[in-house]
Order: structure tokens, then sequence, then C-alpha cells
């Protein structure tokens, strides 16, 4: 006769990777590889901080996400002067060309209109030469992982960034998804071999 012990199984943790489960990770990745570009989390402080703590790791250098920093008053009233405050914070101290909003589960929850904040603050600061390019990214967590904010980011940038009156004969834009560096330098290799920009 088999022991007790024998019969019994040994308890199992389940675990899961947070980062796999952060959109706006995704697409601050995506804005992170646009040149000029500084990312800006419209949500929580903790968001920022932590997309800013596993990019550092992953990288292994310094990397900047700004933050709109929501509080409680701006979960119940609303986020718009943060982002104000926020852009305008970006602007001084960076001077982007490029500025890629990501919005985290609190803003997409309250329902912030991101698009109309944007619209809004272009509108008055028209006068300003150095007002940046505003990429916006719908990326609740809720929603996806951080492959679904890589490819809302991606979908975004293009929507905004790509010229609808140029053509061009040998060119091709490839957007290879999620890659590492080395394959984006053999892609590239690849395409120069077979004469195609």
């Amino acid at each position: 006769m088999q022991s007790t012990t024998e019969n019994k199984k040994t308890p199992y943790a389940s675990s899961r990777n947070a980062c796999k489960l952060c959109a706006p990770l995704g697409a601050s990745v995506v804005f992170k590889g646009i040149e000029g570009c500084v990312p800006m989390i419209h949500g929580s402080q903790g968001c920022a901080t932590y997309i800013r703590r596993y990019m550092i790791s992953h990288y292994k250098e310094p990397v900047d996400i700004a933050s709109s920093n929501f509080s409680e008053t701006t979960t119940i009233y609303g986020g718009n002067r943060n982002f104000i405050e926020g852009i305008n914070n970006v602007i001084r101290q960076y001077s982007p060309q490029v500025i890629g909003i990501a919005t985290t589960c609190l803003a997409e929850t309250i329902g912030e209109d991101v698009n109309a904040l944007v619209a809004e603050y272009k509108q008055a600061n028209e006068e300003n030469p150095l007002l940046p390019v505003f990429i916006h990214a719908s990326t609740p967590s809720y929603q996806g992982s951080h492959m679904d904010g890589f490819h809302e980011a991606v979908y975004a940038a293009v929507a905004t960034l790509a010229d609808k009156n140029t053509k061009s004969g040998a060119h091709i834009n490839l957007f290879p998804g999620f890659v590492s560096p080395a394959d984006l330098r053999n892609l590239k290799e690849m395409l120069t071999l077979s004469g195609i920009e």
C-alpha cells in the first residue's frame, strides 16, 4: 500500500509576466523608435514609472517617459489640466518634434477624449512655431496586451505621419511587428540586396 505522502501533489504557484499585459508599454516602444519623439502616458504616475523601469532594465540606459500624473481629483473631474501641464513640461524640457500619447486604463475608463484635448491644445498654441506633432494611441490594458498597444501605436503613427500625396516607384514600407533590432537589420540587408528602398 502506498503512503499518503506519495499521493499528495506538490503545490504549484502560477505566475504571469505583468509586462505582457501592459498596452501602453507596447505603445511606448513604438514611440521611442520615432526620431525626436517623447512618449507621454496619459494616466497615473505609477503607469509611467512602471513602463520607464521596464524599458530602462531592457535597454540598459535611461529612458524618458512623461506622464500627465492623474490623481484622485483628476479621476473625478478629468485630466485636461494635467494633460496641458504635462505637454507644456515636455515641450519646455525636451523640445520634441513628436509627442506620442498613450492612454492608460484609468484615462480610458473615465472617457478622456485625447483627440479633443490635442485639438484644444493646438488651437490655443497655434502661434507657436515649435509645436510638435501629436500621435495618440488608445491603449487600455484591459483591452489587450503589450502587443496590442504596439500595433495600435504603429497604426496611429502611420495614420498621423504618412504623406498621402507622395508616390514613389521602388519604395516599400515594412511593418514587421515586435521584433529585435537584429531582425530589422536582416530585413534591411535583404531589401538592399534586392535593390528595394
